[in-house]
């Protein structure tokens, strides 16, 4: 018997966190609210999203070091998803930190079974450095 519960697509675990997100694209400066993250991404809540559409690339800040940000949804009157990708050896050390404290401290939103805290996958973003990423070293 198949189950009407629907299948996680996530391939990481997300976790509560709660921060305002400053958002920076060219000389705009836009806020956010982030309630939930993980290794790969992000839902920021934001009323209204002037300028970022799906594939639209960013710099945010949450308190770390810049992170580069790229736009895969757009909730009209809610937010955006985004993906992560995090530029330097000490962003990333402080990103995996964060992730860390953030499984201690309390349940996932969602679980999977790939490890939160496996930094590959910004590794290989970062040593790839598309045309798009700008280097922050």
């Amino acid at each position: 018997m198949q189950s009407n519960k629907p299948k996680n697509r996530r391939a990481a675990t997300r976790y509560r966190f709660c921060a305002d997100i400053e958002i920076e694209r060219g000389s705009t400066i836009l806020w956010g609210k982030v309630h939930d993250i993980s290794r790969e991404g992000m839902f920021i809540d934001m009323a209204e999203t002037p300028g970022l559409e799906v594939h639209t690339q960013f710099s945010a800040r949450l308190g770390l070091d810049p992170i580069w940000c790229v736009v895969r949804r757009v909730v009209p009157g809610q937010g955006i998803g985004v993906v992560i990708v995090v530029v330097g050896k000490g962003a990333r050390h402080r990103f995996k930190a964060l992730l860390s404290m953030l499984r201690t401290a309390n349940r996932p939103v969602t679980e999977r079974a790939i490890d939160p805290l496996s930094t590959e996958p910004l590794e290989a973003i970062s040593a790839s450095r598309g045309p798009w990423v700008p280097s922050i070293e």
